[in-house]
């Protein structure tokens, strides 16, 4: 259900969806001057948060993406989208990284209960 709502958001933004395992296609994509969005709080194709953490430090820094955070929070039935600044390039790593998302969790811990599912 959650990959053909983001299908579907892809479809009407002019996106579409890639594998999270494909390294080669999230960079193609980047190269291109497209916009990704990666789950990295969801974990990539059985891979760990961790893992997907220096994924996303790696793509930026061979890329010169821009990372741009984004979570959201739950309000009964509706959500809201929080987007934060851009992270500087010069200080991404995977443990700023850990740590934005441990800042989330403690702030909302609700939030990240949930079953994932491959």
């Amino acid at each position: 259900l959650f990959q053909q709502l983001l299908a579907r958001l892809g479809h009407r933004t002019g996106g579409g969806l890639i594998d999270g395992a494909d390294g080669r296609a999230i960079r193609r994509s980047l190269m291109r001057g497209e916009t990704i969005l990666i789950l990295a709080d969801y974990g990539m194709s059985g891979a760990s948060q961790s893992a997907a953490s220096h994924a996303v430090a790696r793509l930026a820094h061979r890329s010169g993406a821009v990372v741009l955070p984004l979570h959201y929070h739950r309000h009964g039935r509706a959500h809201q989208l929080c987007v934060g600044t851009p992270l500087p390039l010069a200080g991404l790593t995977a443990e700023a990284l850990q740590s934005l998302y441990t800042a989330w969790i403690q702030e909302s811990p609700a939030e990240y209960l949930w079953p994932r599912g491959p």
